[in-house]
């Protein structure tokens, strides 16, 4: 049994998925560029972040997702950051979020190391 959407269709970009781009949101509208909310884990990870927000403003438009991924990854700082695209629904429009962990895992093992030989044995009696 054929499918009706595939007959007399001989043109690749016609067939039954053609409309698909639009669907998951890869139209050529939507890679004219790339919107992004410099979020406050960033900001206080990354100093070049922080001075950005400072002299711009939390959004920052690029060109597309690979150039904002290549200015993330140049900002200095001492937690990584990354670009982290919105949600479909999030209402806010922007196209991703420039974020960080919200903790640092050196200070993190630091602190449990110091809680690991603070505690005292079980079976002492002190």
């Amino acid at each position: 049994m054929s499918d009706p959407d595939d007959e007399g269709d001989s043109d690749p970009d016609g067939g039954p998925n053609a409309d698909l781009g639009a669907f998951v949101g890869t139209s050529a509208a939507a890679e004219e560029s790339y919107v992004v909310d410099v979020k406050r884990s960033a900001r206080r990870a990354s100093a070049g972040a922080g001075e950005w927000v400072r002299d711009e403003g939390r959004v920052r438009e690029f060109d597309s997702k690979d150039e904002a991924r290549t200015w993330a990854a140049g900002l200095d700082g001492d937690r990584t950051v990354w670009i982290q695209d919105a949600v479909p629904h999030d209402p806010s429009g922007v196209d991703g979020y420039l974020v960080a962990r919200r903790y640092d895992p050196e200070r993190s093992r630091a602190r449990e190391q110091t809680a690991a030989t603070a505690q005292t044995p079980l079976g002492s009696r002190e």
